[in-house]
């Protein structure tokens, strides 16, 4: 996925592209210093990166990916973006895993429970379990139900 990002104090944008933008994005903004504003996202990969590098090498500012943020190159950055969206799967890529959300209900809050006592050999172990759970349910902001 190609991204724009413009880092306004400097006046300049970046060129840009990964397949997870989140961490790229943070990993900008550390080395610039600065928050960075998304000016778009586009479906593409190196070669369309390497193309609009060589659209806009005029233009470059500092090292390969930035550039002089003038009107032209803002204006044809959000337009490009419009016309190329990126998959969703680009943004929030899921890496093959899924995640859900879990409502247990009374009968299955019952059915953990003798589970959970049938496992209940020893008092420490059976601590953890619960402990365990309830974290679980926690971190996931399970929704569970009386």
């Amino acid at each position: 996925m190609l991204y724009f990002l413009l880092n306004k104090p400097a006046g300049m944008v970046k060129i840009g592209f990964t397949t997870q933008f989140n961490v790229r994005r943070k990993a900008n903004e550390r080395e610039v210093g600065t928050k960075l504003i998304l000016v778009g996202m586009a479906k593409g990969h190196r070669l369309e990166e390497k193309s609009l590098h060589l659209r806009f090498r005029s233009k470059l500012a500092n090292g390969r990916e930035w550039f002089y943020a003038d009107k032209e190159i803002l204006e044809y950055l959000s337009v490009y973006s419009e016309q190329n969206p990126p998959d969703e799967s680009e943004i929030y890529p899921t890496n093959g895993l899924v995640q859900v959300q879990i409502r247990i209900t009374p009968e299955m809050r019952d059915e953990i429970e003798e589970c959970r006592k049938s496992f209940d050999f020893t008092a420490g172990l059976n601590e953890m379990c619960v402990k365990a759970i309830r974290e679980f349910i926690d971190k996931r902001k399970i929704q569970v139900s009386s």
